[in-house]
């Protein structure tokens, strides 16, 4: 090969290497965009892992590296995710924690393509407030190991799915309204910083900023605050499988850190087969009740016991609460239809009995990771799309 061929396939690799892109999104609490697909009643985004601020070009050649504070293109009139005439900002409460805890929130990657995250926090006054990165530059988070910085090589995040990480709330903030950012600046591009060029190195990378809302409390506060349709609107808990460049599979609604007021729709005792349509579960909840609006069992019993049907075998599953609300038969009527919805926080619930073996597999070019525990949730509640799906 003659050095010219060399240094000509060279920078045809590189220019290769710079246009593949890392996607992603804040997953639990849900990012503003993101919001809808827990059932909240809010705008639907369906490329809510494009909140890159524009794209690299756009942020870097013409915005000289300015991005919109939740991801927007910071050129645009009106940014949909940061401005209060937004389509995306709704004020809508999607995680509810304690002052001073530490939490864990759930990152999704789509595509992933090294570089690091860092989370930020901003307490807002009311629900009608702009968020400022001046704001949220105030508190910027630690990681469980004492880090600002997430990188994902170091903590060995090398594939595309769903991460937990661990952060610690300050010890002086309480809000109704605060805004949780997440900045993930992606390592796939060739550039160059003061002492050296590789990839990942300098400025011109891709960058994701997405903004959820959420609140933090006092250790001794109720926390019984809902947002205008969790406590009041059921939602079905079929989710809608997502279709990109890079295939995207929905989680099961995650629970929030800690609630203190929840209501049901449903009974203690739900039955899910494959043919039911209609199954669907209380929106998610932000907190359990210091008193329930849930109807009780006929039973006097605090057990709740959920039938589950799958396309192998039967099985009966009792799930009670535990902890703090061992006893509570309305938290037990909660597990039970949560539980049997796929929501089952450890943190709350445990479940007894043989659970039926799921002989779901999901459909090429679906059989990516995490799309069969979405064909077995949503099969059994009979959104089983044959194009995703094979039981």
């Amino acid at each position: 090969m003659s050095f010219v061929t060399l240094i000509f396939t060279t920078l045809v690799a590189m220019a290769t290497i710079s246009n593949v892109k890392g996607h992603g999104m804040l997953w639990d609490p849900p990012q503003r965009s993101s919001a809808w697909r827990f059932g909240y009643d809010v705008p639907k985004n369906y490329n809510d892992n494009e909140q890159f601020c524009g794209g690299a070009g756009v942020q870097w050649n013409q915005n000289g590296g300015r991005c919109g504070v939740c991801g927007d293109n910071y050129a645009d009139a009106v940014k949909e995710n940061e401005d209060l005439n937004g389509k995306y900002v709704t004020g809508t409460i999607t995680g509810s924690y304690v002052k001073s805890a530490n939490i864990e929130v759930t990152v999704r990657l789509t595509a992933n393509h090294k570089g690091w995250w860092e989370f930020r926090l901003c307490p807002l006054p009311n629900s009608r407030t702009k968020v400022t990165q001046e704001c949220l530059d105030q508190y910027l988070l630690t990681t469980d190991n004492g880090n600002t910085r997430y990188d994902l090589v170091a903590n060995q995040i090398i594939d595309s799915r769903e991460f937990k990480v661990g952060l610690k709330l300050p010890d002086n903030v309480t809000c109704e309204n605060c805004v949780l950012q997440w900045k993930y600046n992606s390592g796939n591009s060739w550039s160059c910083n003061s002492t050296t060029c590789c990839l990942g190195c300098g400025p011109g990378q891709e960058n994701f900023w997405n903004c959820a809302d959420i609140r933090i409390v006092d250790s001794g506060s109720s926390g019984q605050t809902t947002t205008p349709t969790e406590a009041t609107t059921a939602v079905s808990t079929t989710e809608t499988a997502v279709t990109t460049a890079h295939v995207t599979t929905p989680s099961p609604p995650a629970i929030s850190t800690t609630p203190s007021s929840m209501t049901t729709t449903t009974p203690a005792v739900i039955t899910t087969t494959l043919q039911t349509t209609t199954a669907t579960t209380a929106s998610k909840p932000t907190s359990l009740p210091s008193s329930t609006t849930t109807s009780s069992p006929s039973s006097s019993s605090s057990s709740s016991t959920t039938t589950v049907s799958s396309s192998t075998t039967d099985s009966k599953i009792t799930c009670n609460a535990i902890g703090a609300w061992f006893g509570n038969s309305a938290m037990d009527a909660w597990c039970a239809t949560n539980c049997a919805a796929g929501n089952c926080p450890s943190t709350y619930c445990a479940c007894t009995g043989v659970k039926s073996v799921c002989a779901c597999e999901p459909v090429a070019p679906f059989n990516v990771p995490g799309m069969k525990e979405w064909c077995c949730k949503n099969c059994a509640l009979g959104n089983c799309p044959p194009t995703n799906c094979s039981c």
